[in-house]
């Protein structure tokens, strides 16, 4: 399965168990589920493209991701680091 469908898959799964909250709990938590171990595989996908290509994971903490984390707040253009 391809990243965009992993993303796929999970966001929809979990639109699709919401939408089915009203009928059965059962099926709710059943495509819940489906939709955590599709975005469980996108994060693996992620992690082994940084992996192949030398680049590090960087936590929430560090400096790389809260500068990513504001332009989206901001709109701001990125800067070098």
């Amino acid at each position: 399965m391809t990243r965009w469908c992993s993303a796929r898959s999970g966001k929809q799964n979990i639109l699709e168990g919401s939408q089915a909250s009203g009928t059965s709990k059962e099926t709710e938590i059943k495509l819940t589920n489906v939709a955590r171990a599709s975005l469980e595989e996108l994060l693996e996908d992620y992690r082994d493209f940084l992996r192949v290509r030398g680049a590090r994971l960087w936590t929430k903490d560090s400096k790389e991701a809260f500068l990513c984390a504001s332009w989206g707040e901001e709109g701001c253009v990125p800067i070098d680091l």
